[in-house]
């Protein structure tokens, strides 16, 4: 590489800082991301986690905590509070700059986000098309580092996320800017470091090769080969102490001890993930002997409702038959009286016929008395009276 220089890689955190702990340095590469020129620019405090080595060997006692603890560190950030200069005139904003090393959950960058949303601090009074002063929210600007690059849109270097109002009905975009709007949402732009070896369109693009990680001298990962010529000539600053950063001995321990941490990380999401897979297996483990009991219980009861409904059919069909017994049996019982009321009737006219018979009465008449056949009293007569 014609007129190669090594510098540090500021993928690196404790590179990243040196870099821009040189607030000029801060200012140019803000002013580049943006597009806008910076008259004023101060980093606001920030406060960064650390890892506890006393507490190494318990890593694993509260893994949630521990994993977010360390993903945490995993992400870089610093506060800017900046006038800028655009078309509409100078505005003070807060630029949020954020660099990840591993792959993240977008709800860390939101957490950091809605701290800087709620900061106290954050605001401004604005007095003008007001009648009285009013306390609002400094405009928020975004710059997303991103060393993973994005999971959908790969081959794009830059990515501008803009704010653009429009009337809903008409579809007509309205170019006045509204406080109340600002400082409800915010402009952002994500470099996607992997997708930074392919272009070199434009300055930007040009001075982000300083973050391109194919520029890396061999095996050496805290070097990156870079050729100065392919850098505008304004941003050569930035080889220039990250040439210097490449020469100190405890930047070089800080990336150093930057790769024990992210290899924590790993550690602990393969951990994670190892203990998530057998606690899933276990769950899936129980909800089948669950399941299985569930299935048992239920065979139970059915079986025990259908041994139910069985014998109160039983019990039905026996009701049933009993019933029809005592049917019958009242039914015989009727006809036995009715055959024993018959048998009584018949002795009565038997008897009457005798007494008529006796008195000589003629046959004919003792059958219009009775009112039966003639045939029947000659019977009678015949098997009772000769």
């Amino acid at each position: 590489m014609k007129n190669s220089v090594q510098i540090a890689n500021p993928i690196y955190d404790v590179v990243l800082k040196f870099l821009f702990e040189e607030l000029s340095i801060a200012k140019l590469f803000l002013e580049a991301v943006l597009g806008y020129e910076i008259e004023e620019l101060t980093i606001r405090p920030q406060e960064k986690p650390t890892i506890d080595n006393q507490k190494q060997k318990n890593k694993y006692k509260d893994l949630n905590t521990s994993l977010q603890r360390a993903l945490q560190m995993s992400i870089f950030r610093l506060d800017f509070l900046a006038k800028i200069r655009t078309e509409e005139g100078t505005k003070t904003v807060m630029l949020e700059l954020q660099k990840e090393s591993l792959p993240n959950d977008t709800m860390r960058f939101r957490g950091y986000l809605g701290k800087l949303y709620s900061d106290k601090e954050a605001y401004e009074t604005i007095a003008e098309h007001l009648k009285y002063p009013k306390k609002i929210g400094i405009p928020v600007i975004g710059i997303y580092i991103l060393g993973s690059g994005l999971p959908i849109i790969k081959e794009v270097p830059i990515l501008y996320v803009r704010n653009v109002l429009e009337d809903y009905t008409t579809k007509q975009e309205i170019k006045v800017r509204d406080y109340f709007v600002q400082s409800l949402s915010h402009e952002s732009f994500m470099i996607s470091v992997p997708a930074l070896s392919k272009y070199k369109r434009t300055e930007l693009e040009q001075l982000l090769s300083i973050f391109d990680q194919s520029n890396k001298k061999n095996s050496d990962r805290y070097i990156l080969e870079i050729s100065k010529e392919e850098i505008p000539e304004k941003y050569h600053k930035f080889i220039d102490r990250l040439y210097k950063a490449a020469q100190d001995p405890e930047i070089r321990k800080g990336m150093e001890e930057l790769d024990v941490i992210y290899e924590e990380i790993v550690d602990l999401m393969h951990y994670k993930k190892h203990y998530e897979q057998e606690r899933n297996l276990r769950e899936q483990a129980e909800k089948r002997a669950e399941e299985s009991l569930l299935r048992e219980a239920k065979a139970l009861l059915e079986a025990e409702a259908s041994k139910q409904i069985q014998q109160k059919e039983q019990r039905k069909r026996e009701e049933e038959q009993q019933k029809r017994e005592e049917e019958q049996q009242k039914r015989e019982e009727e006809q036995r009286k009715r055959e024993e009321e018959q048998r009584k009737r018949e002795e009565l006219e038997i008897r009457f016929i005798k007494l008529l018979y006796a008195q000589n009465m003629p046959i004919e008449e003792i059958a219009m008395q009775l009112n039966v056949e003639v045939e029947q009293i000659i019977e009678v007569v015949n098997s009772h009276l000769k």
